[in-house]
């Protein structure tokens, strides 16, 4: 099997990744997107060292050095073959059909040749000229999710060149929807670049093309939502941020969204309809705007509560070790405050801060004070507490409001709320904890 059909087979096994994983490295254990299994090929007595990303496939034994880029080469290095066995084996599992033989006249070159190695299938117009020409005012519709008789993506770009990491954005049923690109600085003064990378159709051809897909876009972690049903959502800026928040929180789904903080409105936040809701912005004036922009948008998608993680707040909080005299155990230091840099992210405190998995949850158990700014629709938000029937006149109107009762706090599955009247008779609520759970009640000495 020539490089290029396994290439095309190493992007269907990213989309099915966790079938992939869970049928040749059983018994392991899922931390956000990363699998942690025993390696068979060594003498390995506990899970750890040997990891898989389940959203680019890439892999890694930092007990032997191993690595590889995709899945099937993680199949290869499992069962000890050439990456064209490996990759037959990953195409048979997944009922994808094998070319026997490859076309030779370029000239009468077919579907399935068309785009390898490039973004386009007509490489003498320049990419500018393309993009003119194949707008959507000329027929082409912009594909997802990604056939399996897609040609080959791109493997570099015509300015910026091979990439430093592709971001697949999948469905919620976990299928391929488009990529995300992107390139770190690579001179002093320089800044990093992106671009979307997505499949589009005119009639019966196909190609991908460095644009961004047609609004309102997917989000990136969508398949997550399915596998934590029941989990806060959390929501950061760019996938760099998300892949580090997720090993903070490996239970817990969590997305971004394409394009940056101007662009939160032109995503789909749909799927996140009903879901308990957890911002962590940027640490800048821009992370503020989209702030706003998300729980606008999050509202609007029927969210069921949204709270914002205070970074202010999450200074005064910093992870530490205790050391026992027989191992360190991850404690927090709440006598230090951690210094918050314009622009910071959840990937700047993982990899700065030392914040680790065990850390953040013990962050979160601890019922910090306005850890969290509560922006729920349906309790952060001032309303005007309904009357009873009999205490409203014929008009509706309350002859006697002073009557009405309203206990100062609720306990919601969410957490406790602490609820204030307002002068002209609204209530503002506003969550200050986790929910408490009640362990034993007490008799007053009238047996009350």
């Amino acid at each position: 099997m020539k490089p290029p059909e396994i290439k095309k087979i190493a992007v269907h096994a990213v989309a099915n990744a966790q079938r992939i994983i869970g049928h040749w490295l059983p018994g392991g254990k899922t931390q956000g997107h990363e699998y942690l299994a025993r390696n068979p090929r060594r003498a390995d007595s506990t899970p750890g060292s040997f990891s898989i990303n389940s959203r680019t496939g890439e892999w890694a034994d930092f007990a032997t050095g191993d690595k590889g880029k995709d899945l099937v080469s993680l199949v290869a290095y499992l069962t000890d073959s050439t990456q064209s066995k490996a990759a037959e084996d990953v195409a048979l599992f997944l009922g994808i059909p094998i070319e026997q033989t490859a076309p030779q006249n370029r000239s009468k070159s077919t579907l399935k040749d068309a785009g390898k190695g490039n973004a386009s299938d007509e490489p003498k117009e320049s990419p500018s000229d393309q993009s003119a020409k194949d707008s959507a005012n000329d027929g082409w519709v912009c594909v997802m999710p990604i056939p399996e008789s897609a040609p080959l993506p791109p493997e570099a770009h015509p300015k910026h060149g091979k990439y430093d990491q592709r971001y697949p954005y999948l469905s919620i049923d976990g299928e391929l929807n488009y990529y995300h690109d992107r390139w770190e600085v690579k001179e002093a003064g320089g800044k990093k670049q992106f671009a979307p990378l997505t499949l589009w159709q005119k009639g019966e051809r196909l190609k991908w093309q460095f644009k961004a897909p047609p609004v309102p876009r997917p989000l990136y972690g969508l398949s997550s939502l399915r596998q934590y049903p029941d989990a806060w959502v959390w929501i950061v800026e760019g996938e760099k941020a998300a892949e580090a928040l997720g090993k903070l929180l490996p239970d817990h789904p969590v997305l971004c969204w394409q394009g940056g903080s101007m662009a939160v409105d032109k995503s789909d936040f749909q799927p996140l309809q009903g879901r308990l809701v957890r911002i962590w912005p940027d640490y800048d004036e821009a992370g503020k705007k989209a702030t706003g922009d998300l729980i606008q948008k999050l509202q609007q998608a029927g969210a069921f509560e949204i709270d914002v993680l205070n970074l202010e707040r999450l200074a005064y909080y910093v992870p530490a070790f205790a050391d026992t005299g027989k191992e360190s155990i991850p404690k927090i230091d709440r006598t230090s405050t951690a210094a918050m840099l314009t622009g910071d992210d959840a990937h700047d405190l993982l990899m700065r801060d030392r914040w680790t998995a065990e850390h953040f949850r013990l962050l979160l158990t601890l019922g910090v004070p306005d850890l969290f700014l509560t922006n729920n629709q349906n309790t952060a938000q001032q309303t005007t507490q309904p009357t009873s029937q009999d205490d409203t006149t014929e008009g509706g109107i309350s002859e006697s409001p002073e009557k009405e009762y309203q206990p100062n706090f609720e306990v919601k599955e969410y957490g406790v709320i602490h609820v204030q009247q307002a002068k002209d008779g609204t209530y503002t609520r506003k969550k200050i904890c986790s929910k408490l759970e009640v362990l034993a009640q007490s008799r007053d000495p009238n047996g009350g």
